[in-house]
């Protein structure tokens, strides 16, 4: 009898070990393109952005369905690419790279878009003739503190990596 339940135990253990791949496993490659937009996306929406905003960055499940997965896929496919220590860090030294990339983007981003004086905006405001002009420039400003805010999250992402 106690060999009996020593073999199933023996069996139940050896089972669970053995991680089989998914059946829709992204490649390397997409996975650390997924795994970058992850991060990014949840450095974004640790800092506070106003709803329309986050919107349109999008969800996880937008970034997961742009993939062709859902969030449960997601953790299969995480966790197969997790017992591979080889594969996993080509992936993360890839999705550091896809990182870096998106950071000088918005460097040069933020610094090719121009901070105006608010207060010049509080003056010139009272001329009706160039209220339209105005509202535009003031929305351009709200989205330069936007992109700085991102700037810096994806920075802070850069700085300390963990997927």
């Amino acid at each position: 009898m106690k060999l009996y339940i020593y073999r199933i135990l023996s069996l139940l253990v050896l089972s669970c070990s053995k991680i089989t791949q998914p059946s829709n496993l992204l490649p390397k490659d997409k996975m650390a393109e997924l795994l970058a937009e992850l991060a990014i996306y949840n450095s974004i929406t640790n800092y506070y952005f106003s709803t329309d905003t986050i919107y349109v960055i999008g969800n996880q499940k937008d970034i997961f369905a742009k993939y062709g997965i859902d969030s449960l896929s997601f953790q299969e496919q995480h966790h197969y690419y997790k017992t591979r220590m080889e594969e996993y860090s080509e992936i993360i030294d890839e999705t550091k790279k896809i990182i870096s990339s998106q950071l000088e983007l918005a460097e040069k981003e933020v610094e090719n878009t121009k901070m105006f004086d608010i207060d010049e905006f509080l003056e010139i405001k009272t001329d009706p003739l160039l209220e339209e002009e105005i509202d535009a420039l003031s929305n351009s400003i709200t989205k330069k503190r936007e992109l700085t805010k991102l700037f810096n999250s994806v920075k802070e992402i850069k700085e300390n990596p963990n997927p």
